[in-house]
């Protein structure tokens, strides 16, 4: 029997009919993952959309050109980019990859907006997706100088920065709080109720400061080792002199190494007060340089107290103006009893002139008690008017080795 094969037309439409088999078999392989990755894609924009949360901060220097954009994740899904509009309508995408739960700052050099629309995106198969359904529309802030003491600069050179320290540098001792605006020490005060003004051993004034509440302005009480540097500004208690128990700066007991540098004091029932209680004693308090005027005394050496068991070491008054007070220009007295323990005092270079402007018993320098007190040179005072030579000593006055000038 002779053997037949197919017919080349069966042939041809047996490999056709394969090729549309296998092509219907490969497009719904390929439909099948198509879909899946439509579905994945879907499921991980769900994911975003649904648990992703973030918010925004955004600041602005006009002067500068520049903005800082501050981000935080509030999820526990990465945010790897974030497109942002400008209220110039240009744009900007920022990588970031904002971890969960992170905050981020971004600077933003050349650009100044006073509104941002910001939007997260994500990855997904190499490509990025923006969630524009989480997209959030801030105003922002016009930027406020930072302070000296919280700009993580070292602003005065002397290898310490900031309240908290900054940039490897420990932290500044003239910073007394990380709102102060001088890394220098000098703090603009307003007002003499300022709660942190001990904190850090020094100040020096930036300005004058002006007070018509009673009490005292400055007070030290119990403290050692304090320096305020008026730097020739005033202090002002705008009574004119009147004896209503206001003190400019009053150094109480129990306080040691007090130094009141280059102050001008006025309108005070007393400049300044170093006063004692009973039982206590005040040493090196050192006052130098300053003007003392318009007060009922201009600085007072003991409170005023019939006490007779304090003391007053170690203490100098240099290079000082006391003039044109009410009734003292410097007077170191107990009032009721003499001065107890004044011990190792000195003045110098001290001048006291035009004194007891309405007091009749006033003076440019009153002491109650003359032993172990040194006076330096220069010194250009009037004494006290009214029972000299009870009050200064009697007829010792004036001591061996005084050296001083009448007022002229």
């Amino acid at each position: 029997m002779k053997k037949r094969g197919i017919s080349p037309l069966i042939a041809t439409i047996l490999l056709i009919g394969i090729v549309i088999v296998l092509g219907i078999v490969i497009f719904n392989w390929i439909g099948v993952i198509f879909d899946e990755q439509i579905g994945q894609t879907e499921d991980m924009m769900q994911l975003y959309m649904t648990n992703s949360e973030f918010e925004f901060d955004c600041s602005y220097d006009f002067e500068a050109n520049f903005m800082e954009l501050k981000l935080r994740n509030k999820y526990n899904l990465e945010i790897p980019s974030f497109f942002v509009v400008f209220n110039d309508s240009s744009t900007e995408t920022y990588q970031v990859d904002l971890g969960a739960y992170e905050t981020q700052i971004i600077a933003i050099d050349g650009k100044v907006s006073d509104s941002l629309d910001v939007t997260p995106q994500i990855e997904i198969d190499g490509k990025t997706e923006s969630l524009i359904y989480k997209k959030i529309t801030e105003d922002c802030v016009e930027m406020l100088p930072m302070p000296a003491c919280s700009n993580g600069q070292d602003d005065d050179d002397d290898g310490s920065c900031d309240y908290e320290g900054c940039l490897g540098f420990p932290p500044d001792p003239d910073c007394i709080s990380p709102e102060d605006d001088d890394e220098s020490g000098t703090l603009s005060l307003t007002s003499c109720d300022d709660p942190d003004f001990l904190a850090d051993g020094a100040l020096v004034l930036a300005d004058d400061i002006l007070t018509s509440d009673l009490g005292n302005c400055f007070t030290f009480e119990n403290e050692e080792d304090f320096t305020l540097d008026c730097n020739g500004h005033v202090i002002d208690g705008e009574n004119g002199g009147a004896t209503d128990g206001s003190i400019g700066i009053y150094i109480g007991a129990g306080s040691n190494e007090i130094n009141i540098l280059d102050c001008e004091v006025t309108g005070f029932e007393a400049g300044v007060l170093v006063g004692v209680d009973g039982g206590s004693q005040i040493s090196e308090v050192y006052i130098q340089g300053g003007k003392f005027y318009g007060n009922y005394d201009g600085i007072r050496f003991g409170d005023g107290s019939n006490i007779n068991d304090y003391s007053i070491v170690d203490s100098k008054i240099l290079n000082v103006e006391a003039y044109e007070n009410n009734r003292h220009g410097i007077i170191f007295t107990g009032f009721g009893n003499p001065v107890w323990g004044l011990s190792n005092n000195e003045i110098s270079g001290i001048y006291a002139c035009d004194n007891a402007v309405t007091a009749g018993d006033g003076g440019g320098f009153t002491v109650y008690q003359l032993s172990d007190f040194t006076y330096g040179t220069g010194n250009v005072f009037s004494f006290n008017q009214a029972g000299q030579a009870d009050t200064q000593g009697g007829s010792d006055w004036p001591m061996l080795g005084q050296d001083y000038s009448d007022c002229p």
